[in-house]
């Protein structure tokens, strides 16, 4: 179950955002209507109440969301989502405070509205102290013993620790000599340790929750008279290869004893030490038994002797050599003689005498030693590389002839007009699908030259996929001719036929000649407003009204993904330092016309980042993304896979259209916009045109002064008194250089807009606390935010 925070006067505005929300729509659709189970909760303690309610009537739609609202009257509300859907469901409202008043009501919600039960109070319990008994005294000793006790109520309030307490006073408190056994209720036992010898205690078992602590009847015991007492002497080696120890055992106290530590071969005895420090540096060590030890005796290993065995090839060209390096004395070795081709192993030298004829020589380490391979070289076989081409007007091959065994052989097919190069075979087997074919000659062979008659592939798609239906692709002869064709779905209509962006027909059947490989995509345009838009009307011009998107545009550089998130106040963050073209995360900061089109100029991808190059980015010279260059803006060129998934749907305001919005169009409330943080995130909150006051009363509206604390707006304030009505909302997302954010994130918002500043520049939208512009500048290389729109008119 989710829960939110809310003011309760939210449960009213709620069926007012219903109404609201049916504005837009033909035909009215009703609310559900749900029900309470009894007056007060089902269950109810100190901390918790069970309630439940039913969906009796789903109204005009299905019920997506139900649930209930709870907290104190007049203060801040939780809320408990319970599913969907008609019918009884139920909640546990946990984190309560005890003997307080609390209200409640259910809610459901559909296409129409949200329909409530009506509000009922609570009060819930209140807590008191737990109870617990007190067990007999057992395992009695000189100077321990073992007592326990029953916590049997918690007093509506977790036990958070229990155990037992003693002295020799009547009446023991937790806070004097005591051993804790655990929480919560039930049986528990616990030792108490380092007592006194013959001495009479008093003992009792105790229990603390939220009001206090809680104690059980009185014990009283005695432990044992004390007796001659006995220590133990434990004795390890370290290490234990090192050598053997004796001595340990249990012996009575101001005895003298002695430990003894043996070295083994190859170790010496090196001290005794407890606890870290060196008690003796003798190997018997003979001390007065007054207390338990625990001693370790401590061996160094003695070093053994290194040589340096060195070995190495003659000639070099004849093999490789493995094994040499520096060893210990007395271990076994084995060097390795391998020969490159052409050559034979001979021998192992050493000062020009032979050691061994096996290319793998092994021996005992007792001595330095510099060892010789000798290799041999053999005579080359000589072979004929015939090559041939198929068929034989199909091209022209070179590189046949005689050739020494291990000498490199390279195999040239240049193919004929009309005719591409397909593979050289041999033996009908194929060994290279390149014309150009080198190999190392071990063999007389005969190689032939496939070539076929040259063929392209025309292929096909449209966008968006359910737009509509194309035909006429496949293969091709180079200078045939070909006609595609596309046909648009009920729905939608056909814009023209693309290749790599760019427009090579507006005729749905689009006749050429081959004489390459084509992708064509054909463009269909959805003839109604786009997914993924917020529904509420924006002036931009005297003339023109846009939607905005429901969130700033982002962007999956591993699968070429865009999307728009899943609220308006979701934004990416310091993770757009990890930008690069394999980056499977999403982006949401791109330099000034990176739509992925290649306006010609150097840097058009999403995910570049370099900074050492400001008018390499977006359109060659001083353009605005429009006209010719319309597809360096993300909205036109890409399809916006939750926004429509089709091009040309979406655009970037320009620098004239941000200022309107700001600060020249007429709204009927008067308001245009105000700052506010928004379910945790500072931002700009923009109002439509119709926007009505009586839907939320803002602070600071209009004023380009303001900071983001003049309103504080929870996310279901904001989805129901905000964005049901049309409300935008810009995070302040912040801006990048290269792959470094400054610390701007959650701090500023930089919006790009289509207009240019320069070569080097881009306008932009930049607000913070106490400023706002919409002539702002900025370097084309840095990465801001990108918030599209769509025509409403």
């Amino acid at each position: 179950m989710r829960r939110n925070r809310y003011r309760f006067t939210v449960s009213v505005m709620m069926t007012v955002l219903a109404l609201g929300m049916t504005t837009c729509k033909k035909e009215t659709i009703a609310p559900p209507t749900v029900r309470l189970f009894g007056d007060e909760p089902s269950t109810l303690n100190s901390t918790s109440a069970g309630v439940s309610a039913e969906v009796t009537d789903q109204g005009g739609a299905e019920v997506k969301s139900r649930g209930f609202v709870y907290g104190l009257s007049g203060g801040s509300l939780d809320t408990v989502y319970c599913g969907s859907g008609i019918g009884v469901y139920s909640a546990d409202l946990n984190n309560l405070q005890p003997n307080t008043m609390y209200v409640y009501e259910a809610f459901a919600k559909n296409a129409g509205g949200i329909g409530t039960s009506g509000k009922v109070t609570f009060t819930t319990r209140d807590f008191h102290l737990p109870t617990v008994e007190t067990n007999e005294v057992g395992d009695i000793t000189i100077n321990s013993a073992s007592c326990g006790g029953k916590v049997t109520s918690d007093g509506d309030s977790d036990v958070i620790e229990r155990g037992v307490c003693w002295s020799t006073s009547h009446n023991p408190l937790a806070m004097g000599s005591h051993v804790a056994a655990g929480e919560g209720l039930g049986e528990f036992s616990c030792a108490m340790t380092d007592l006194a010898g013959g001495t009479t205690y008093y003992v009792r078992a105790y229990a603390i929750n939220a009001k206090g602590t809680a104690y059980g009847n009185e014990v009283q015991f005695a432990t044992d008279q004390s007796h001659e007492e006995e220590y133990t002497v434990n004795v390890s080696a370290n290490p234990t290869e090192g050598g053997t120890v004796s001595g340990g055992g249990a012996f009575d106290a101001g005895t003298s004893h002695t430990v003894t530590a043996t070295a083994n071969e190859g170790y010496s005895f090196t001290n005794w030490t407890e606890n870290g420090n060196v008690v003796s540096t003798s190997a018997n060590y003979t001390f007065t038994v007054t207390a338990n030890r625990t001693l370790v005796a401590n061996f160094t290993a003695n070093a053994p002797n290194q040589y340096t065995i060195n070995v190495s090839a003659n000639p070099a060209e004849g093999g490789t050599v493995s094994g040499g390096g520096t060893f210990n004395s007395g271990t076994s070795r084995t060097v390795t003689a391998t020969a490159n081709e052409g050559y034979t192993f001979t021998n192992w030298t050493e000062n020009g005498n032979e050691v061994s004829t096996n290319a793998n020589y092994t021996f005992t380490v007792t001595s330095n030693r510099t060892l010789v391979a000798n290799f041999t070289a053999t005579a080359p076989n000589q072979y004929t590389i015939n090559v041939s081409a198929n068929p034989t007007e199909g091209g022209t091959v070179t590189g046949g002839g005689t050739y020494q065994e291990g000498q490199s052989c390279t195999l040239t097919a240049t193919a004929a007009s009309g005719y591409v190069f397909q593979k050289w075979a041999k033996n009908g087997t194929q060994v290279s699908a390149n014309a150009t074919y080198t190999f190392t000659v071990s063999e007389s062979a005969s190689y032939v030259a496939h070539f076929d008659q040259q063929s392209y592939n025309i292929s096909l798609s449209a966008s968006p996929s359910n737009g509509g239906s194309v035909s006429g692709g496949g293969i091709y002869y180079s200078g045939q001719p070909c006609t595609v064709h596309a046909v648009a779905n009920t729905g939608y209509s056909f814009i023209n036929w693309t290749e790599n962006g760019n427009v090579v027909s507006t005729n749905a059947n689009y006749t050429f000649t081959v004489t390459d490989n084509h992708t064509l995509i054909a463009v269909f345009n959805y003839n109604g407003l786009p997914q993924g838009i917020i529904n509420g009307e924006f002036s931009v011009s005297d003339t023109q009204r846009v939607y905005f998107s429901k969130g700033n545009l982002q962007y999956k550089p591993s699968n070429g993904t865009w999307r728009f998130p899943n609220n308006q106040y979701d934004y990416i963050g310091e993770a757009n330092s990890n930008i690069s073209p394999s980056y499977d995360g999403w982006i949401d900061l791109f330099g000034w016309g990176t739509s992925g089109w290649n306006s010609g100029n150097t840097y058009y991808h999403p995910w570049d980042s370099n900074t050492s190059c400001d008018e390499c980015y977006g359109p060659p010279g001083n353009y605005n993304l429009t006209g010719n260059y319309a597809n360096s803006d993300w909205g036109s060129y890409n399809a916006i896979s939750n926004g429509g998934n089709a091009s040309h749907t979406w655009r970037t305001l320009t620098k004239d259209e941000w200022e309107y919005v700001f600060f020249l169009r007429s709204t009927a409330s008067g308001i245009r916009y105000a700052r506010a943080i928004v379910n945790g995130v500072n931002g700009m909150i923009l109002l439509p045109d119709n926007w009505n006051s009586s839907y939320y009363s803002l602070n600071n509206t209009n004023q380009s002064g303001s900071n983001f604390s003049s309103n504080v707006i929870s996310s279901t304030t904001w989805d129901y008194s905000f964005e049901a009505h049309g409300a935008v909302f810009l995070p302040a997302a912040g801006n990048r250089t290269g792959t470094l954010l400054y610390g701007s994130v959650g701090n500023s918002g930089s919006y790009w807009s289509s207009t240019s500043g320069g070569i080097y520049w881009a306008m932009e939208l930049l607000f913070m606390d106490g400023y706002i512009s919409t002539f702002q500048s900025y370097s084309r290389d840095y990465g801001l935010s990108v918030r599209l729109v769509c025509p409403a008119n």
